[in-house]
């Protein structure tokens, strides 16, 4: 994985290219080359997906993603592009 910053406020471009055998690798095979998805920074993964999806099926797994960041890819995808919804990073006290 490899960041680029990409502008004010933190904007990134993430290109990932697997290492090794696994879901994510057999996806991007399928898939082929190209934008694959296109991340939306929330203040609280709860509240957006309890309260602004409209498809109950959607109910996305959040998990830990780049940057330890807490994440979720919703199922269906927009115009051949995947959704991701990221919250953004917690804060750290050094002590």
């Amino acid at each position: 994985v490899a960041y680029l910053a990409a502008g004010a406020d933190s904007q990134t471009v993430q290109f990932l290219q697997p290492d090794r055998p696994g879901p994510l690798r057999d996806f991007l095979d399928r898939r082929g080359p190209g934008a694959h998805h296109i991340c939306f920074e929330v203040p609280s993964l709860e509240q957006f997906v309890t309260g602004a999806l409209e498809e109950p099926e959607q109910n996305p797994d959040i998990i830990r993603g780049g940057r330890g960041k807490r994440t979720c890819f919703l199922r269906d995808s927009t115009f051949g592009l995947v959704i991701e919804l990221c919250e953004p990073p917690e804060e750290t006290i050094d002590g």
